[in-house]
């Protein structure tokens, strides 16, 4: 058996990683991340919910209360 204090793993902290020259959302999701793809998804996404949902929300926090 080996002692314990010989085996160590060693700690790197965040600020040690260097991503410069990583584009993050492309080496997490796997798709390039040009101007028109960011375009694409930003119409694709609704800044205001629908009614439907607004009332659904308010029920349910005046439940709550």
């Amino acid at each position: 058996m080996k002692p314990m204090g010989n085996i160590s793993t060693p700690f790197i902290s965040y600020h040690d990683i260097n991503v410069d020259e990583t584009d993050l959302y492309e080496d997490a999701w796997g798709f390039d991340s040009q101007f028109s793809d960011v375009i694409e998804i930003l119409n694709k996404v609704k800044p205001v919910p629908g009614k439907r949902l607004i009332k659904r929300l308010v029920a349910s926090v005046r439940e709550k209360n």
